[in-house]
């Protein structure tokens, strides 16, 4: 901080606020113990200051806000790029969500929040498709897996003799 061109930059940057929000809650989870107050203080000040524009705000927040493209990357996903970059796997993705939770459990919601989480990712800036990638695989070969396994136990049945 003593730097003059550094100064307060690593305070007041929005990049570093995730770091600095851990901290806060170690040192309040050893000395006081997290409470309620606690966590809306700091959530009200982390407010105050992002609206006062004290904490600038950083590039990690345009995926939430996509009015704050700065470069012409951060520009929305057409579908002509996904459907080149995911192929047969973006037709997939749904018949996958529809396998998912037809069975729910602890892993599988998961699986549905990472996949609809990503692909919302991918669809607002167009480097971020290869994060939705992992996700519509794994839920493309829920389809084909449990496709698999009926078309198998089709093929096991013995046809009946009238």
């Amino acid at each position: 901080m003593q730097i003059r061109f550094v100064g307060f930059q690593h305070v007041q940057s929005g990049e570093h606020m995730a770091a600095m929000g851990v901290f806060f809650l170690l040192q309040c989870f050893i000395s006081l113990r997290i409470t309620v107050s606690s966590v809306v203080v700091s959530v009200i000040t982390l407010g105050i200051g992002t609206t006062s524009g004290y904490i600038s705000p950083c590039r990690f927040y345009f995926p939430l806000d996509p009015t704050y493209a700065s470069v012409s990357e951060h520009q929305p996903t057409a579908w002509s790029s996904s459907v080149f970059d995911f192929q047969i796997l973006l037709f997939l993705f749904p018949a996958g969500l529809y396998f998912c939770f037809k069975s729910l459990s602890d892993t599988i919601v998961f699986i549905v929040m990472y996949g609809l989480t990503s692909m919302y990712f991918a669809g607002v800036m167009v480097p971020l498709i290869p994060v939705a990638t992992l996700a519509v695989c794994l839920i493309s070969a829920i389809v084909v897996s449990a496709s698999l396994k009926n078309l198998t136990q089709v093929l096991r049945e013995k046809p009946k003799v009238s």
